[in-house]
């Protein structure tokens, strides 16, 4: 419910039934273009009772020791024979994947039973680019797999660097207009958030200038248009933030509301519409 000021006073929840079973598939692959791009070429083709996401990894260990690689995890929520068709031609290219049936809860308690002991680390000083991308930018000539690999393997000695591909789409792109989502989102096949971690504050400088030269070069039109909302930092840093967010149409009917319901700005904050990252 939203009240006459425009302020959203409760919500109503919608559950849906507990599926009978859930079919999980895990791979580790090498880090290597062929690979992210066998990856993006399964997203168009699989069911929406799929859903996946992958993390490409090039990390800084202990000793001066360095660890890449490519995980690529997926959940189906369906039985064993209805979800394996789709992903056949992918676990026959990458024979070492493994898959998993849970029924009923088990797959939550496996959920469960797997967080026990795990602990938030704090790896240092981090920055971050996002860029939402559809099905064609996830073709083999858009080159977004051979750029993601570039970023995560030329990392930096002492830094780490991570992307985490996760598929998007669904029922909820199938909505229509009518808010203040962002066609950019609802359109998009695959959310990407790029990380760069280092530990010192003296590369502060150096770091950040990389991820914006870099998230410059993402955000050219082949590889997608728009990001995630909360997700980037490179994004927010710049003077027209709002237009990564929401498409321009969207971003001048939100300012028309937020001047009607509040002239002076009184109420802002970083990510709100008309709000100046010098003042927060």
């Amino acid at each position: 419910m939203v009240s006459a000021a425009g302020v959203v006073t409760s919500f109503t929840y919608r559950t849906q039934p507990q599926p009978p079973s859930v079919l999980g598939l895990s791979c580790f692959l090498e880090l290597t273009v062929d690979n992210i791009q066998s990856y993006f070429d399964l997203l168009p083709i699989v069911p929406d009772q799929w859903g996946f996401t992958a993390v490409l990894a090039h990390l800084a260990l202990p000793l001066g020791f360095t660890k890449s690689t490519l995980l690529v995890e997926g959940i189906y929520f369906g039985d064993w024979a209805s979800g394996m068709p789709s992903v056949e031609p992918f676990t026959k290219m990458h024979p070492g994947c493994s898959l998993t049936n849970w029924t009923g809860l088990s797959w939550w308690t496996n959920m469960l039973e797997g967080g026990v002991g795990c602990k938030i680390v704090q790896t240092g000083r981090v920055y971050s680019t996002s860029i939402l991308s559809r099905a064609e930018h996830l073709s083999a000539a858009s080159g977004l797999s051979t750029l993601m690999h570039e970023f995560v393997s030329n990392a930096t000695p002492g830094t780490s660097r991570v992307c985490t591909p996760s598929q998007l789409g669904g029922a909820i792109s199938q909505k229509g207009a009518g808010s203040a989502v962002s066609s950019d989102m609802r359109a998009a096949l695959l959310d990407t958030a790029c990380v760069t971690t280092w530990t010192s504050e003296t590369d502060d400088v150096a770091q950040v200038e990389l991820m914006k030269r870099f998230s410059s070069t993402y955000h050219q039109s082949q590889y997608g248009q728009g990001v995630y909302v909360g997700e980037p930092l490179a994004e927010l840093d710049s003077d027209n933030w709002e237009t990564f967010y929401w498409p321009a149409d969207t971003v001048k009917g939100l300012k028309r509301v937020k001047t009607a319901i509040d002239p002076n700005n009184t109420m802002h904050c970083r990510q709100c519409i008309e709000s100046s990252y010098t003042r927060n």
